[in-house]
């Protein structure tokens, strides 16, 4: 007997709300695995308590040690107790929502959740080393001002200078300026950006006719994401100004933006390099959708024009405070060693294997195991590209 439309509306309705809510469940046992088995720590320190990583790796990968007893527990007493508790919120929320025992709540009132959970998250996470060097140059710019923050750069924090471009700081600075210098305070930069990112990619979603409620979700179920977007660092900042301008340039590539369009996407990829320069990235993929998009050569001068001379702006104030040739030393040192070394390559997998389930989430890749055949089916590529 075939379901009628009615009947496939609701049940429809029902499938989404039920994907819904395992992603709205995933910040709510991270944050309080994160909290009560952990005391606050980050994600690479609660990913031990997630999948026992190293002990995986241990046996897989040949560089890194053999297992600890406190590694031992954690694989094989912690994860099977995370995960059956994991299972129990899955199903039990999932059957109160079936047999209509609770109403699912608005995509508003999600959002509201998350966003809820993450102030709880800001308040019991412990500082992190990068949070604290970050905050040291904020401070230094809100006591003496932009310029002996540009003179002294390359003294305030040698982890900043050699490593990083300033605009992280410097935006950081400004809201010290107006809520305190506290870490709480410096963590609303977190939400700030993570707002700012889950705003463009709604309107992404809706530039390439996906269902934007879906593809927000998606996104703060990524456990990095949440945690990201509660801290202090330089992730989210140039997430989001890279998000910004891949919806700018996507939008006028498309046919349905303005001139203005192209300059907002070339300041937002200048400024995303200006707060982490492994943004970069952005510059291939801008130029691999002007080139599809058939963009006139005076789109390609607007759009990488800008960039450069911000970054050429930045390496004149690098050559005037003496912090040019560290940091060129630095990163070339980085970059030879990631890229060029056996040591480097061991280091890289050593770093991305515990790292990697809590960064894209465990549950979300049975999620997009379950839900693949249906995505491709009725979104294509352009879903799977946003779910990503």
């Amino acid at each position: 007997m075939k379901m009628g439309v009615a009947g496939v509306e609701r049940w429809g309705r029902r499938r989404e709300g039920i994907v819904t809510l395992l992603l709205l469940l995933l910040p709510i046992e991270y944050l309080l695995l994160s909290a009560f088995l952990h005391g606050g720590d980050a994600p690479s320190d609660v990913t031990e308590a997630l999948v026992g990583p190293e002990l995986v790796g241990s046996y897989v990968l040949p560089f890194i040690s053999r297992p600890t007893l406190w590694e031992v527990f954690d694989a094989f007493v912690l994860c099977p107790f995370h995960l059956l508790a994991v299972g129990v919120l899955i199903v039990g929320g999932v059957g109160l929502y079936a047999t209509r025992r609770v109403a699912f709540p608005s995509a508003g009132w999600c959002l509201g959740l998350w966003f809820g959970l993450l102030f709880l998250h800001i308040a019991w996470l412990r500082p992190w080393n990068d949070e604290r060097s970050l905050l040291a140059a904020a401070g230094f710019l809100h006591r003496h001002g932009p310029a002996r923050f540009f003179v002294e750069y390359g003294r305030i924090d040698p982890w900043l200078a050699e490593r990083h471009p300033p605009l992280g700081p410097i935006v950081l600075g400004l809201l010290l300026h107006f809520g305190g210098t506290s870490l709480s305070v410096a963590r609303g930069i977190g939400i700030l950006s993570g707002g700012v990112t889950l705003w463009f990619t709604a309107r992404l979603a809706r530039l390439f006719r996906c269902d934007p409620h879906r593809s927000v979700l998606v996104l703060v179920a990524f456990p990095i994401f949440f945690w990201s977007s509660g801290s202090a660092l330089l992730d989210m900042p140039a997430t989001a100004f890279f998000t910004v301008a891949l919806f700018h340039l996507l939008r006028y590539v498309r046919g349905g933006g303005r001139e203005s369009d192209l300059f907002v996407a070339a300041a937002a990829a200048g400024a995303s390099c200006l707060v982490r320069y492994n943004a970069i990235v952005i510059y291939p993929i801008a130029a691999f959708f002007l080139w599809r998009g058939g963009a006139v050569r005076r789109a390609w001068i607007h759009f990488f024009s800008l960039p450069v001379l911000m970054l050429l702006a930045w390496g004149s104030v690098l050559i005037v405070s003496g912090t040019a040739m560290p940091q060129f030393r630095r990163l070339s040192q980085l970059a030879s060693t990631l890229l060029a070394s056996a040591g480097g390559g061991e280091y890289t997998l050593s770093t991305l294997v515990p790292l990697f389930p809590v960064q894209l989430g465990i549950h979300l890749l049975v999620l997009l195991f379950v839900t693949l055949p249906t995505a491709w089916r009725w979104g294509g590529g352009r879903t799977l590209l946003l779910w990503g």
